[in-house]
């Protein structure tokens, strides 16, 4: 965790931002912050100094300045900011696209809500470091079993949304975090064949989406 109350840190993270933004073109830059423990800067002079001199209810607030203010420096070089939807716990600096990943993105739906554009990354279901058959015999991971068909039967779009909703509905991600990954092999057995079924989600209508057609292919 940075500390939000020291300018050197901003500083600091600019010029790796910079770094990133000369080796990555992409008009994305992801800044995370998710998972982002606040109990240093409960502690931290620094930090609740910070939060008095921008009125900061708590420390949630505190993340979304410190995220906002990072998102700018992003975005005055010409690139757009995607974060995780922890942003959804303060107010989610202007701009940011968020990517939806607890329980089954109804964070996400809150930003949409907000008028924020989303992106689905449920981890129920999106994430594919969960075993995908009998957990004896494959890589070991974590998290119980996520299968090929789970991942298929998979609609971001619900029949309740908005059509504001489904407007900023960007598209849906997988996530392969490798950190039980002790070998490529390992990788492309959790990545494969589920990956295919992502294509589906994505691409497919599902009113067009067919099971056994899809198996055979």
């Amino acid at each position: 965790i940075y500390c939000a109350g020291n300018d050197s840190v901003f500083t600091f993270l600019q010029d790796v931002l910079d770094e990133v933004l000369e080796l990555f073109p992409s008009k994305y830059i992801h800044l995370g912050g998710d998972e982002a423990r606040k109990t240093h800067w409960e502690a931290c002079p620094l930090c609740q100094a910070r939060m008095k001199q921008e009125k900061l209810e708590n420390e949630e607030e505190l993340q979304g300045y410190f995220m906002g203010r990072m998102a700018r420096y992003v975005q005055s070089k010409g690139r757009e900011v995607i974060g995780w939807d922890e942003l959804t716990n303060a107010t989610i600096p202007e701009g940011f696209i968020i990517q939806g990943w607890q329980g089954y993105g109804q964070a996400a739906m809150k930003a949409a809500e907000l008028g924020h554009r989303i992106i689905m990354t449920p981890a129920r279901i999106m994430y594919l470091i969960r075993y995908q058959g009998p957990q004896w015999f494959e890589p070991v991971t974590y998290f119980g079993n996520n299968t090929l068909k789970d991942v298929y039967d998979y609609e971001p779009i619900q029949k309740d949304w908005t059509k504001q909703t489904v407007s900023l509905l960007m598209g849906v991600q997988a996530c392969m975090w490798t950190e039980f990954c002790n070998t490529p092999a390992d990788v492309d057995y959790l990545l494969f064949p589920r990956l295919s079924a992502l294509a589906e989600v994505a691409w497919t209508k599902p009113e067009r989406k067919n099971w056994k057609s899809y198996l055979k292919a």
